[in-house]
């Protein structure tokens, strides 16, 4: 009897030590999956997103003047929050990146005074200097057969970006140097939008970025409150991509209209002042200022903008997107040619109108003013436009390599507005018959 017992208890022991050990492995497994599930959520997956199109949205979104002041810390997280890639791909701590409210506006002031202009750096020099660099690199790169168009613009933006910024002479700025910035920062901005960050593919960019800076500022700490990218960034990134469409627009399309546009570039070009930024005429109604603004309006420098807002501001604690390119596309708002590059339809509006059209906003909201919005920015864009037109059109004999921008029928269709589009587009001299 005894021994039927123990046998009974051994097995039952058997059991129930079969029955933990599944269990404990079930509950292992369990949490591993939990903890995949967790992680996967937090850094593989998409965070929800709602996008908005129409303007009231999208100014309440960027931040409306009329914000109350106890709620602009608010807002300066919002921003921060989705920037943090920006901080992660190019170590930079700046107005876009900050959680402090203090922080951003000693930076906006600051910035602000970098795009003030002085006797040495004036519109006429800077003018001088973007024709006279595109000349020079026309001429490195002419024997070379195609001149790819997209580098030839970053190098150029970039060159006169950091100029202008740092008191720099562009002429002493390595092309190379500046060549291989310009795309660094093109790539470590696409790979800084990717969900997951490919970790090692930033650190490669971002190592040879930091090498680069250092070559063009010796002995300047890349520390994130004081690496030049901070301010590098936000001019050159956006501008250079308005530059490049803007140029395409007057040089190679709008058979039709383009020669005036580029007449009036030219004469802005020889004379780079506000008043001629603005000047128009009966015979030439369409001011560098119209073309500009136009550019602005179709080829916003920021496409899209995000925040993460607190459930209490009502979006429910996701994120927002406010599409500036869709609303500045809007019919309803612009008309049935919308979707066209037109310059003229802002003829006659001062600058002050320009400023007041709610559904006008590349320059962010005024809670953000950006320091380049009311002088900066747009005579800059001008200019560049201004110095390719001079040197690269149909008018002295350059041509693209395809038609893939032009159509030559009916009404355009805008141009691809991604970082990605146009890279394998390139000028050539035509041959004279």
């Amino acid at each position: 009897m005894a021994t039927v017992v123990l046998q009974t208890a051994s097995k039952f022991a058997e059991k129930m030590n079969s029955i933990i050990t599944f269990s404990v492995f079930a509950l292992g497994l369990t949490m591993l999956f939990l903890c995949i599930g967790t992680w996967y959520f937090f850094f593989w997956s998409e965070p929800k997103q709602t996008r908005f199109e129409d303007e009231a949205e999208c100014q309440k979104i960027i931040g409306r003047q009329d914000c109350e002041a106890k709620l602009k810390s608010t807002w300066v997280k919002a921003r921060a929050i989705p920037n943090q890639r920006l901080v992660t791909a190019f170590g930079i701590h700046n107005a876009f990146t900050t959680f402090d409210d203090g922080y951003r506006a000693r930076f906006q002031k600051d910035a602000a005074q970098k795009l003030r202009l002085t006797d040495l750096w004036s519109w006429k020099h800077l003018a001088n200097f973007a024709r006279e660099l595109l000349s020079k690199s026309l001429q490195t790169k002419l024997n070379r057969g195609e001149i790819p168009l997209v580098p030839l613009v970053q190098s150029l933006v970039l060159k006169i970006v950091i100029s202008a910024m740092f008191d720099l002479n562009p002429f002493t700025l390595n092309d190379d140097t500046v060549s291989d910035l310009a795309h660094q920062i093109n790539e470590l901005w696409l790979e800084s939008k990717l969900s997951p960050m490919n970790g090692a593919r930033i650190r490669y960019l971002k190592s040879g970025l930091e090498e680069n800076l250092g070559k063009i500022f010796p002995g300047q700490s890349l520390e994130p409150e004081r690496t030049p990218m901070n301010l590098i960034l936000p001019a050159y990134e956006t501008m250079w991509r308005v530059v490049f469409r803007c140029f395409l627009e007057v040089a190679f399309r709008n058979p039709a209209t383009a020669p005036t546009f580029r007449q009036a570039l030219v004469r802005y070009l020889e004379r780079s002042t506000a008043v001629q930024f603005e000047k128009a005429s009966d015979k030439d109604p369409v001011s560098v200022s119209c073309i500009v603004s136009e550019a602005l309006r179709l080829y916003p420098p920021t496409k899209r903008i995000f925040r993460k807002f607190p459930k209490k501001l009502g979006w429910g604690g996701e994120t927002v997107v406010a599409d500036i390119e869709a609303c500045q596309r809007d019919s309803d708002i612009w008309g049935s040619q919308s979707l066209e590059f037109l310059p003229s339809r802002w003829i006659g509006l001062s600058k002050s109108a320009r400023k007041s059209t709610k559904s006008f906003m590349p320059f962010g909201g005024d809670l953000f003013k950006c320091p380049a919005k009311e002088e900066f920015g747009p005579m800059m864009i001008g200019l560049l436009v201004a110095a390719l037109v001079h040197g690269i059109s149909k008018d002295n004999g350059w041509a693209l390599n395809n038609d893939e921008i032009w159509d030559g029928q009916g009404p355009l269709p805008p141009l691809d507005s991604s970082r990605e589009a146009y890279h394998s587009l390139s000028i050539l001299r035509r041959r004279e018959d």
